[in-house]
């Protein structure tokens, strides 16, 4: 964050005070200027109130300047001449005076004040951000910080209340404690409370870890951070352009919200698709693209239209390359949200090319949301500097009007302990200064703007230790985020270093990041397709590849000229699921199973199937040993045999049942004994042997209503004598 006492560099020379507050003057020369809260919006420093955090950009020149807490501003001397000073007006501070104004420097050995700027907030909005790293990820190695900072930029017109920052974790990483409390959610997710955070304020923290030793060099791990609450004002909204060959969709948005979600099982991966939108009122109204890269090739374009709470997965062989996903929000989704997941190291590791996860933009272009995906390593190269996405082949190329994020490592190497550091980073006119964003960092420092396009971090009293004697607390590091200037034309080159100063050493420069900006990066990797559906029990073999999942599935055949994308359909059930038991009542058998379909054998007959029984329930009309086999889809099983052995016992102790009826029947049914009995009990029990009526009655003829669900019933009676009967219904 940047000084919030200062606008310069020095102690102020002398001081003016004015009715609308305090204004810092360091010499004689120079020109100054103001941003403050114009509350009657009359474009007249006549009131109380300043605002922080702001930039203009005076031409010709170039040359940024940023309101201090006090809504000053300070540059040095410039050459006498005319000249213009635009406001930026990317936020919810709005102009109350012209945007862009003139002055003109007659002496630069005077003091000129310069034009000031009227503001008014628009609305109450905070304006979050939320930035996490880990600058070393080594295996083995425990106290591996994570670092966190959360903050309520400067140019915010509210708080951010009650705010807290879920963090979630890559399996591999062990919390082993942190420098603020924090809440255990499960599923490797951690929730620290950071409070009221008030425009210009941060909270920083870090998380201290353990790596695992099952961690492979080269792997990406990836964490992510989550700044809670979130308000509609504080998102920005850029509808990103349809593929070419896809239809756009022009509806309003029907708030339908995509989250997309990889996994690696076994030796396949499975990419889920979510619309967690409400069902009814977040259906999708169009299709939204699918893409799929793999080892950053672009191989195919899918479309999806989903209702809200519906998923649908995509699962594909897994062959140790590294798989991305991406699934396009509606047009009009708030926010900049890009669903995507992407899985590595799922499969044969002898066809992992480490270091692809980061070709493309993580899904964290939102101010509240930062995904760090940082490479395990041995050894390391300090004093250097990255961007991310690394972008694809060797030109890293990399899609137009998107964000880039930048870290800095440093490292004293030196003999002694570093007093201060400070890092110089100018960046090109194709990135936007306005949009540069101070992230999380390893130490205090002191930020700022100046000259044309200078970005200047200062480590004031780090004490930093050389490297021999803590090579740990020998580290730093810094980040940044900064938007291209939109409408870059193809080709477009962003070069990008930072020059390093310890105390009065001469500069360490790093490595120069570079990226290319292409707006043609997605060409397809296959010439034909091929589509196959079929279903198999337990598992399905294809090319030298075993799936075990039902779902759709896709290969790459490679071939000396052509190509080949092949599309499995697969259905796979499994023979576990089967249920073979059976329920015996009487001489009536009956398969537990409710899904498959049914081939009752004669066990004594050698298994021979028994023509027309092909029913869930089989009545047995001699005493023998019978099974059924069960079949679903491709998946075929047996059970048990089951005796019968009270086939003809139709009458016991002279109990005689004279007519019933009507049978089958709507439930309602009446029995007529041969005389009449008192006591007598009726049971009715279901085909799984469940009771589901009795009454004790008297008399010879006795009426039943029966109120169940279609299907087949056991009646059985039993007299005070101990005579009893048993006798099959059938309810319409």
């Amino acid at each position: 964050m940047p000084d919030a006492n200062t606008v310069g560099v020095g102690v102020p020379f002398f001081n003016i005070n004015t009715v609308a507050g305090h204004v810092e003057i360091y010499k004689f020369k120079g020109v100054y200027g103001a941003f403050y809260n114009d509350m009657n919006v009359n474009c007249i420093r006549d009131e109380m109130g300043v605002v922080f955090g702001l930039q203009g950009v005076i031409q010709p020149g170039s040359i940024i300047v940023q309101s201090n807490v006090n809504g000053n501003w300070y540059i040095d001397s410039l050459p006498a001449g005319t000249y213009t000073i635009t406001i930026d007006t990317n936020s919810h501070w709005q102009p109350t005076c012209n945007i862009t104004q003139s002055f003109t420097i007659t002496d630069p050995e005077l003091l000129t004040e310069a034009p000031s700027f009227g503001m008014i907030s628009s609305q109450l909005c905070p304006d979050p951000d939320v930035s996490i790293e880990m600058p070393f990820i080594r295996p083995g190695f425990s106290d591996q910080r994570v670092y966190v900072q959360a903050c309520n930029d400067n140019i915010a017109t509210g708080a951010l209340t009650n705010a807290y920052v879920d963090i979630e974790l890559d399996n591999l990483i062990t919390v082993d404690n942190a420098s603020l409390p924090y809440i255990n959610l499960g599923n490797n997710i951690y929730r620290f409370d950071v409070g009221t955070l008030n425009p210009g304020t941060c909270v920083k923290f870090n998380i201290s870890n353990t790596i695992s030793t099952s961690a492979v060099l080269g792997q990406t791990l990836c964490l992510e951070a989550n700044l809670f609450p979130i308000e509609g004002c504080t998102l920005d909204s850029l509808p990103a352009a349809a593929p070419a060959d896809f239809t756009p969709c022009s509806l309003p948005w029907d708030e339908s919200s995509i989250v997309v979600e990889g996994k690696c099982l076994g030796d396949s991966i499975f990419f889920a698709v979510t619309n967690t939108g409400v069902l009814g009122n977040g259906d999708m109204d169009c299709f939204s693209p699918v893409r799929l890269y793999i080892d950053g090739a672009y191989i195919w374009l899918d479309s999806l239209q989903l209702v809200g709470g519906e998923t649908f997965t995509y699962g594909f062989s897994a062959d140790g390359r590294t798989w991305r996903l991406e699934v396009d929000q509606h047009p009009e989704h708030p926010g900049l949200s890009a669903p995507n997941a992407t899985i590595e190291l799922c499969g044969d590791i002898g066809n992992w090319t480490p270091d692809l996860v980061n070709i493309f933009p993580m899904d964290d272009a939102d101010p509240n949301i930062d995904i760090f995906c940082g490479t395990v390593t041995g050894s390391y190269d300090p004093n250097d500097k990255r961007g991310l996405p690394f972008g694809l082949g060797n030109d890293h190329l990399i899609k137009p009007n998107g964000q880039l994020q930048y870290r800095i490592r440093f490292q004293n190497t030196g003999t002694d302990t570093a007093f201060t550091v400070k890092i110089i980073d100018t960046i090109e006119q194709d990135l936007n200064i306005f949009s540069v964003t101070p992230g999380v960092s390893s130490h205090d420092y002191v930020f700022r703007v100046h000259g044309s396009r200078v970005l200047e971090w200062t480590y004031n009293n780090i004490l930093l230790p050389d490297s021999n004697t803590n090579e740990p607390e020998s580290n730093g590091f810094l980040t940044f985020t900064v938007n291209q200037v939109k409408g870059l034309s193809n080709g477009t080159e962003i070069n990008n270093f930072a020059d390093i100063y310890f105390d009065f050493n001469s500069p360490i420069r790093t490595d120069t990041t570079s990226h290319t900006v292409d707006r043609q990066i997605k060409t397809a990797g296959w010439t034909e397709e091929k589509e196959i559906t079929d279903e198999a029990c337990d598992e399905y073999g294809y090319n030298g590849l075993m799936y075990f999942q039902t779902g759709i599935y896709y290969q790459i055949i490679e071939g000396i000229a052509i190509d080949t994308l092949v599309k499995l359909n697969l259905s796979i059930n499994k023979i576990q699921d089967l249920d073979l038991n059976v329920s015996q009542v009487g001489n009536v058998l009956t398969s537990n199973d409710l899904f498959a379909s049914y081939q009752w054998i004669d066990c004594n007959k050698g298994n021979f199937p028994i023509n027309g029984e092909t029913n869930q329930s089989f009545t047995a009309n001699s005493n023998r040993d019978y099974a059924v086999i069960l079949t679903v889809g491709s998946c075929i099983d047996t059970s048990d045999c089951v005796n019968i052995s009270n086939v003809g016992l139709k009458l016991v102790n002279n109990l005689t049942i004279t007519n019933i009826y009507p049978n089958p029947s709507k439930g309602s049914f009446t029995i007529e004994l041969g005389e009449d009995h008192n006591n007598t009990n009726f049971t009715v029990k279901n085909v799984l042997g469940k009771t589901v009526y009795t009454a004790t009655k008297n008399g010879n003829k006795v009426k039943i209503q029966l109120n169940e669900s279609k299907g087949i019933y056991f009646v059985n009676i039993q007299t005070e004598k101990g005579e009893f009967a048993i006798f099959k219904l059938i309810v319409e």
